[in-house]
C-alpha cells in the first residue's frame, strides 16, 4: 500500500505553503479512482467544489462542496471522484506540531466533521491561505489550535453538548432513512417544534434534514453495491425508493454515474 509524503496528493497542485509543521495544499482531483493508500501526516480535507467519495475500513463518506474530513496519519483509505470538476484544500499537521501544543491525544481515525463552527474556521484558514500575508502563518496556526481543541472536547465529551433530541433524531434517521419521513411526523415524535428542529439540526450537522437523509440513502446503496448480489430493484427498495427508475435517476444525479456504470467501474467499492 502506497504512503504519500508531506504535500503529496493525487491530482494537480494549484498552490502550497509550509510553516512550522503545517503544510497546506490546494489540489484539483483528476483521478476517478485512487486505490488504498495512507499519508505520512494527519490532515484535513476541505472540499472546495465538486463531489468526492472516500472509503475507509469503517465507513464511506459521501462529500459535496463544503464537506470537511479529518484523517489521522497512517489510516488507510481510498477515493472515488464522481463525474465533474472537483477541487480540495488540504491542511497537514506533523505529529511534532501536535505534541508542541499538547494536541496529540484522543483524535484518531478518519471521519467527517459536521460542526459549522469548525467548518467556518476552515473557511477562515482558506481565506488566510489565499491572502498569504506576513501574518498568515500565525493566523492559520491559531485557527488550527482552536479546531483541535473543539475536536478534543467532542471526543472527551466536554464542551457544549447537543440537546438530547438531536441524538434521538440521529438514531431515528439512521434506522428509518428508507421509510417515508416528514418534518411534521419527526417533530411530533420528538416533541420539538418543526422550525426549531429544522434550524437546530442544520446548526449541529451542517446539513438540512433532507440532505442528511439523502446521504444516508447513498451510503446504504454503495454498501449494497460493495457486498454484491443485490439487483437494482432490490437496492431501490432497501433505500426507500418507490421504484427502480426513481432510484436510477437519483443515483446518477448524486454521483454523476448510473448505478450500472458505477458497479462496472468500481466493483469492489
Amino acid at each position: 500500500m502506497k504512503q504519500l509524503l508531506t504535500g503529496k496528493f493525487y491530482g494537480n497542485t494549484f498552490s502550497t505553503m509550509s510553516a512550522g509543521g503545517i503544510t497546506i495544499t490546494e489540489t484539483e482531483y483528476t483521478h476517478d479512482w485512487v486505490d488504498w493508500h495512507y499519508h505520512e501526516n494527519a490532515y484535513f480535507t476541505f472540499l472546495l467544489s465538486g463531489k468526492l467519495i472516500e472509503g475507509s475500513k469503517k465507513e464511506k463518506n459521501i462529500c459535496a462542496e463544503g464537506a470537511l474530513l479529518y484523517h489521522n496519519c497512517q489510516e488507510p483509505h481510498y477515493n472515488i471522484k464522481p463525474a465533474g470538476y472537483s477541487r480540495g484544500f488540504h491542511v497537514e499537521i506533523t505529529g511534532k506540531w501536535q505534541k508542541h501544543f499538547g494536541l496529540a491525544a484522543g483524535i484518531e481515525g478518519n471521519y467527517s466533521i459536521n460542526s459549522p463552527l469548525i467548518i467556518n474556521k476552515f473557511k477562515n484558514i482558506y481565506s488566510e491561505f489565499s491572502r498569504n500575508s506576513d501574518d498568515t502563518g500565525f493566523a492559520i496556526e491559531e485557527c488550527l489550535v482552536d479546531i483541535f481543541g473543539m475536536l478534543q472536547n467532542s471526543v472527551s465529551g466536554s464542551g457544549s453538548q447537543k440537546p438530547a433530541w438531536v441524538g434521538y433524531l440521529d438514531n431515528i434517521l439512521k434506522q428509518r432513512f428508507n421509510q417515508k419521513l416528514s418534518l411534521k411526523s419527526l417533530s411530533d415524535e420528538l416533541d420539538v417544534h418543526p422550525v426549531h428542529l429544522s434550524r437546530d439540526f442544520r446548526k449541529h450537522y451542517n446539513s438540512t434534514l433532507s440532505g442528511y437523509i439523502r446521504r444516508l440513502k447513498l451510503q446504504h446503496a454503495l454498501k449494497l453495491f460493495s457486498t454484491g448480489g443485490s439487483s437494482f430493484t432490490q437496492i431501490a427498495h432497501e433505500c426507500g425508493f418507490a421504484d427502480q427508475s426513481h432510484f436510477l435517476r437519483w443515483f446518477k444525479q448524486a454521483t454523476g454515474l448510473s448505478p450500472k456504470a458505477y458497479r462496472t467501474k468500481f466493483p469492489k467499492c
